[in-house]
């Protein structure tokens, strides 16, 4: 969901600070159109804004919930033409479904209803932004996820992120409708005591009216958003754990300018959101906020941030509290979290465009840089400055603020889809006998949808390496391979494998591996202080050609390398790209690669992997793909990335069809390469051969 432009909507997205570097990543989604509240000229220059509120950024999948992500026929039963590997993992689908199963058949019966409705009855291209639905996995697992939908020419794209809905399911007494007897569900999780019994729904709900909507539930630690459906004798009282959102304002008057409605009501309670509206009727003490803030630092720039960190010192300056409060729309308070980005108003002679509520998934992307919710907004190209607009201060009244708000419980996280019962048996690995009671854990290194990596130490011999643990239940279907040597495994150990006797100084090597009932896991040499290449460009603000020319060069040479072995990676990214003490960039994380299809110009994949940031636009077409000039494009993005800091597009309709952008001027003579490589049109994509012997490479 990468992450969107005003605003966010419900969801479950992962609770990691956005980096205050901007990126510009998942955000798939554009804005629907406003509620016409304000005048044309203020919408067209709120639309100008959509985009640059979060410049393109740099945004790592670490800090973007997992996403599903399907494009499907433009028409009823609306067929699968593609989808990614998260798809796979949460609805347990394989190949055989591409092109044969309606995307329908995911959303249980009430829901599919629903999502009818709204597209015949929605014309614009975004149709649903952030809406929470039931879905259902083809093992029959049911859960809930926000949609986000968009109309393309000949296409839809769905984007699906699971949601930790909690619900809890009270019984009324007959003679006193306003009191509960007895409740079920998620009763400690919402509430945080472990049962009601017989007390007055205003106790639980203070400002409850009878009328079903959204209100704030007391508990012990403060209020909270929930939404109430009643029958005669019963109530139903959901809430959802995470929410995130952008919330685009005025810097002359703090008036509201964009707010997903979504967000708006699960969030705030407001229906339809309050545009034109100041911000403090929405955060009380924002202008306090902000007055205290500029005290500190008066230099506001575009693109500044002023990170949460910031804004709850400035709460505990102004009260006794670091905590900042929301206002609801029963005047309840919902603590948040908030950061900021300053965003440069449009020139007014130069042509704006008009924008409505963000797409959440496009405004959280770019805040990070860009960062999604939950449906974690429409992309229009930033105006061009000239060089020395670039480094020119301006008043606070020429910017726009563009909002992160947050609320986090700190729940545990939504329920992991139950193992694909279809999974292939393994066979015992070349070394039945070790375990991984052999080594002793030194440092938790990270976790992903598959497994988690650590730090170990041998027992027996102290030698350090790296473990990944790749979880056996998680492993998709269509991954598996069968290995003359060892047996059936994940196509990721035999890949890995077969590299091991082709190694590359630039690609990971696997030293062994081994398995339990649980695991495989995969014993790889450690590498440098394990510091990938998102946060070596976030530590380093200048990073000299020479070594962005350097980098790219290692990282095409390994990724030419694979090519020459009939290998795609498929997940080129900056998080996969690991520095050892010298600086050298080694590739890693083999989990999505793969065998190219055999022949010149074979397609064969309809199962995309990695980021949407990072992929192509014929994959995100549904069309089929052979991975080689999936694997330049994705090299692209990142070249651009390390160079400029920045992603190149802000969402999925810039990365079909909008120009490439170069945000500030640079004497960089590799530009050319780059938009070589990122060229639509795959037949006049360059191979990696071209790639290498272009004089960026080889000076």
């Amino acid at each position: 969901t990468a992450t969107t432009t005003t605003a966010t909507t419900a969801s479950t997205t992962t609770t990691t600070t956005p980096s205050t570097r901007t990126t510009a990543s998942t955000t798939t989604a554009a804005s629907q159109s406003p509620s016409r509240t304000t005048t044309q000229g203020t919408n067209d220059t709120a639309r100008s804004i959509h985009q640059s509120v979060l410049p393109p950024c740099h945004l790592a999948a670490r800090c973007i919930a997992h996403q599903a992500v399907f494009s499907t026929r433009p028409f009823y039963p609306y067929t699968i033409l593609s989808f990614n590997d998260v798809a796979s993992l949460l609805f347990a689908l394989t190949h055989s479904h591409v092109r044969i199963l309606p995307i329908l058949d995911l959303f249980v019966h009430d829901s599919r209803a629903t999502i009818l409705a709204k597209i015949k009855q929605v014309p614009s291209e975004v149709i649903l932004c952030g809406d929470v639905f039931s879905i259902v996995s083809r093992a029959g697992a049911r859960s809930h996820a926000s949609l986000w939908l968009r109309r393309r020419d000949e296409w839809l794209i769905w984007v699906m992120e699971q949601v930790d809905l909690k619900v809890l399911h009270a019984q009324l007494d007959p003679a006193l409708p306003h009191r509960l007897l007895s409740a079920t569900g998620d009763v400690a999780a919402i509430t945080t005591y472990p049962h009601i019994n017989n007390i007055s729904i205003s106790d639980v709900i203070p400002s409850w009216t009878g009328v079903d909507g959204y209100y704030t539930l007391a508990t012990p630690a403060g209020r909270i958003p929930v939404n109430t459906h009643s029958c005669p004798r019963s109530l139903t009282i959901t809430h959802l754990p995470y929410l995130s959102g952008i919330i685009l304002i005025d810097s002359a008057d703090l008036s509201i300018l964009s707010l997903n409605p979504v967000f708006a009501k699960f969030l705030l309670g407001f229906h339809p959101p309050p545009h034109s509206t100041k911000i403090t009727a929405v955060i009380p003490k924002f202008t306090q906020l902000l007055e205290y803030i500029m005290t500190l630092d008066s230099s506001f720039e575009k693109g500044k941030v002023i990170s949460e960190l910031t804004f709850t010192r400035a709460a505990k300056a102004i009260s006794s509290s670091n905590k900042i409060y929301a206002r609801h729309y029963d005047s309840g308070e919902i603590p948040i979290d908030i950061q900021m980005r300053l965003v440069e108003k449009p020139v007014p002679s130069k042509p704006c465009f008009e924008i409505g509520p963000v797409d959440e998934l496009d405004a959280k992307e770019e805040l990070n840089g860009k960062h999604r919710v939950n449906g974690k907004h429409e992309a229009i190209e930033l105006n061009k400055h000239e060089p020395d607009e670039l480094n020119t201060k301006h008043k606070p009244e020429e910017y726009y603020y563009a909002l992160w708000v947050t609320f986090s419980r700190d729940l545990s996280p939504a329920p992991v889809p139950p193992p694909i019962d279809q999974l292939l048996e393994s066979q015992p690995s070349q070394n039945p006998k070790r375990n991984i009671e052999d080594f002793e854990i030194l440092e938790n290194m990270g976790e992903g949808a598959y497994g988690r990596v650590k730090k170990v130490r041998n027992k027996h011999t102290g030698k350090v390496a790296v473990m990944k643990y790749v979880t056996k239940s998680r492993i998709l279907v269509d991954t598996w391979h069968r290995d003359r040597t060892l047996g059936t495994i994940p196509l990721e150990i035999h890949i890995l494998d077969y590299m091991s006797r082709y190694p590359h100084p630039h690609i990971m090597q696997l030293l062994d591996f081994f398995e339990d009932s649980s695991y495989y896991y995969l014993e790889t040499l450690p590498i440098g202080p394990g510091l990938d290449l998102f946060d070596y460009i976030e530590h380093n603000s200048c990073i000299s050609q020479s070594e962005s020319r350097k980098l790219f060069r290692q990282i095409a040479k390994a990724v030419g390398h694979l090519h020459d072995h009939g290998i795609v990676h498929r997940d080129i990214k900056d998080e996969n790209v690991v520095l050892d003490f010298e600086n050298n960039a080694v590739l890693i994380d083999f989990g999505s690669a793969a065998w190219s299809p055999c022949g010149v110009g074979v397609a064969g994949f309809d199962t995309f992997h990695g980021t949407l940031d990072y992929a192509a636009p014929e994959v995100l077409k549904g069309m089929k793909y052979s991975g080689k000039e999936q694997d330049v494009w994705a090299l692209g993005i990142l070249a651009y990335t390390v160079v400029y800091r920045e992603n190149p597009f802000y969402n999925i309709d810039e990365i079909m069809d909008a120009n490439l952008r170069i945000p500030f001027d640079l004497e960089f003579d590799g530009i050319g390469l780059i938009s070589w490589m990122l060229e639509r049109d795959v037949a006049k994509r360059p191979t990696m051969k071209q790639v290498l012997s272009h004089p960026w490479c080889l000076n």
